[in-house]
């Protein structure tokens, strides 16, 4: 079986949510201008993160 990382698949507007979630979360994990006011959330946007990344994976790799 080949691995294709760049294959087409399509998800539910829901799916997309949670993907846009995790990249928001994701971004004010590592970027944040104002670290100080996330510094407390830190730990809960990362847990969101990986959640919300891992099942998007999963769905992509079942596709």
């Amino acid at each position: 079986m080949a691995f294709k990382l760049f294959k087409s698949y399509t998800l539910k507007w829901w799916q997309g949510s949670l993907f846009k979630w995790a990249l928001l979360s994701f971004g004010l994990v590592i970027g944040s201008t104002w670290p100080e006011l996330f510094a407390p959330w830190r730990v809960a946007l990362l847990a969101v993160f990986v959640i919300l990344s891992a099942y998007l994976t999963a769905v992509w790799v079942k596709q």
